[in-house]
């Protein structure tokens, strides 16, 4: 899925940069505050997007803080075009182009509004509202759904959104947050929509020369990379993203946001202790470690007697590897099958379509019948 980051105080590494945008090669945005080269004492957004790696590495390392980046990976029956890309002017034509400014805000968008071909007719043929051409995204249908009903419309759904302004930014949905050490032996946070995209590398005992124990796959599963992942939540003109007991929730998050479920039980980010996180893993499923990240995974793909998880097998282009399955969808690689009927379904299906019941495919199914085998 797509990531959005919320850069205050301290920024991503390069590696963090280059992890976000492998796992969402569909083209990166920026978005900052700057005085006006017009007017005297204003502050205006200004943007940029369809950004290549490069270019989204330069701009994190260059940009006046505070700053917003966004990757991007399609979502199912969304445009394809650079210009799709994150953000969006808020306003009436959801602008596109691959740069400008403005004095309102700019929305960044993590999940799928799955109503938003029928919210944007709805809103045009009640108010005689015209509505822009170009390419379109349920993103760019939040941009100009939140022109016309305004920026409370979107505490009412279950998304993540920044709406980021030349003064300030509304926060809506429940993120979390990436500790960096700084100095002093200190930490600063970025704030993150998901951590879907980090795929950790271990030294050490993990190096090959000793298989690591289940307690260290667990321990692994709660706190990848070694750092810390807290859960936050957020809430319009939100100042700080850190309370007295290190996180804070709004009122979406803490109904339950439907992607950050997606991420508990894909991660092993969750609330509770250890012994919790293990009992929360399908059988089988700490027996499976990434040849490549050394990450454990419940799905992925297997060549010459090694298992891959499906970011790190992805990330290679490989399409020699073997599948799991064939998504009944869109026929795409599937590592998870329906719990109503067992068809294959990917992620990204999964995604689009209500998030249905699911469950992961094992080991043994790599033989089985029903794979697609290796092409």
């Amino acid at each position: 899925m797509c990531v959005v980051v919320l850069v205050e105080t301290v920024r991503p590494t390069d590696e963090q940069v280059i992890q976000m945008y492998d796992a969402n090669p569909y083209g990166g945005g920026v978005a900052w505050r700057a005085a006006s080269a017009e007017v005297q004492n204003e502050r205006r957004v200004y943007w940029k997007k369809g950004l290549t790696q490069d270019e989204m590495i330069k701009l994190n390392q260059e940009l006046p803080l505070p700053y917003v980046m966004h990757f991007r990976i399609p979502s199912h029956g969304t445009s394809s075009s650079q210009l799709a890309c994150h953000p969006f002017q808020v306003d009436s034509d959801a602008t596109l182009g691959y740069e400008g400014n403005t004095d309102g805000y700019v929305l960044f968008h993590n999940g799928f509004w799955t109503s938003w071909k029928e919210k944007m007719q709805q809103i045009a043929l009640s108010g005689y509202v015209r509505i822009p051409t170009g390419p379109w995204s349920d993103s760019r249908g939040l941009a100009w759904t939140a022109h016309h009903l305004g920026l409370g419309f979107l505490d009412l759904i279950d998304e993540k959104v920044i709406a980021f302004g030349p003064y300030d930014e509304e926060i809506f949905g429940s993120w979390l947050q990436v500790k960096v050490p700084v100095a002093d032996g200190k930490e600063e946070a970025f704030l993150v929509s998901n951590k879907s995209w980090d795929r950790p590398f271990y030294k050490g005992p993990f190096n090959g020369t000793k298989e690591p124990s289940i307690i260290e796959l667990a321990h692994r599963a709660i706190t990848p990379g070694g750092g810390k992942a807290e859960e936050t939540g957020g809430s319009p003109h939100l100042g700080t993203f850190r309370g007295t007991d290190g996180s804070t929730s709004n009122g979406a998050g803490s109904q339950g946001d439907k992607q950050e479920s997606v991420q508990e039980a894909g991660e092993g980010i969750t609330k509770g202790a250890m012994g919790k996180q293990v009992k929360g893993f399908l059988p089988g499923a700490l027996d499976w470690v990434c040849a490549m990240c050394h990450k454990q995974t419940t799905s992925g793909a297997s060549r010459d007697g090694k298992t891959y998880c499906w970011q790190c097998w992805s990330s290679t282009r490989d399409s020699k590897a073997c599948r799991i399955g064939s998504c009944s969808y869109c026929h795409s690689n599937a590592g998870s099958r329906l719990r109503s009927n067992d068809d294959w379904i990917c992620m990204t299906c999964w995604e689009t379509h209500g998030r249905p019941g699911i469950y992961y495919a094992h080991q043994a199914e790599f033989d089985s019948s029903n794979s697609r085998g290796c092409e």
